[in-house]
């Protein structure tokens, strides 16, 4: 019911392979266009990985970042163990749960920013 193929695993693998964590423990990792295709997934396929940061110690949220290029922004896809981060997600055209909520920017430039706030949210 639940059986993953490799194709996802080379998903998750990407995933493994190329996140970032802030100073205060916000666990990011960005899929271009570019990477999408590579690993053949949809925009809505990138955030499926964004779990894998749950209850890692020093993480107290995570995201993932994806770029929707048939609305022409970056999806992001926010989680955290604590503390609301959906008064940063209201900030940026989103919101949702205190623990789960989603976000966008018009472009990757906004990406540092956007981490500083939910990073403060941890100081």
């Amino acid at each position: 019911m639940y059986q993953k193929n490799i194709a996802d695993l080379k998903v998750t693998a990407y995933v493994l392979n190329h996140f970032n964590v802030s100073p205060h423990g916000i666990a990011y990792y960005v899929l271009d266009l570019n990477v999408q295709n590579e690993l053949n997934i949809t925009v809505e396929r990138g955030k499926e990985n964004v779990n894998l940061f749950a209850n890692i110690e020093g993480i107290n949220a995570w995201c993932s970042i994806s770029e929707d290029p048939k609305d022409h922004v970056w999806r992001i896809s926010i989680r955290s163990k604590e503390k609301a981060i959906n008064g940063v997600a209201a900030k940026y055209g989103g919101g949702g749960h205190p623990q789960a909520s989603g976000a966008k920017i018009d472009k990757l430039d906004e990406l540092p920013k956007f981490i500083e706030e939910l990073d403060n949210l941890f100081l």
